[in-house]
């Protein structure tokens, strides 16, 4: 049986992750040049994703369920799994920065949610926010989340 303090002090693992979610943004040196490896090929910048806690997840998930009465005036909840994701997404995001001025400016929104929408494909959003669950102890199971709800 374990004791109390085995679990008041747990071992601090890396908060933070780098992640390849696509080849199409690449990384930039001071002067401004594209970073190049040793054989030629621009060399990915990596995104910087962090866990999202159980906390932050109940706060995102009360956020994007909607309670209202039906017809016959039974209480409904419906749960928005495309805002949970986005707000996953961005809540996980170290690098880049998707709430910062600059990038909605540069990708022609207001709402930080917009901008990974606009910003990668169907696939790379898929990978970024599937790094965060798998990062956040989900694993695989996004949907299975949403369903939970």
């Amino acid at each position: 049986m374990g004791k109390l303090s085995d679990f008041l002090h747990p071992v601090r693992q890396d908060e933070t992750q780098e992640i390849i979610v696509s080849d199409r943004f690449v990384q930039h040196g001071d002067d401004g040049a594209v970073v190049l490896d040793e054989k030629g090929t621009p060399i990915p910048a990596p995104f910087i994703i962090r866990p999202v806690s159980e906390e932050m997840n109940t706060a995102i998930r009360k956020g994007c369920t909607r309670s209202h009465r039906d017809r016959s005036g039974m209480l409904v909840q419906d749960f928005d799994v495309n805002a949970y994701t986005a707000r996953i997404v961005i809540a996980g995001t170290v690098e880049p920065d998707f709430a910062a001025a600059e990038m909605c400016s540069a990708y022609g929104v207001i709402n930080p949610e917009d901008v990974p929408r606009k910003m990668l494909y169907s696939g790379e959003y898929r990978r970024l926010s599937d790094a965060i669950m798998d990062l956040s102890g989900f694993g695989d199971d996004i949907q299975e989340e949403a369903k939970n709800s």
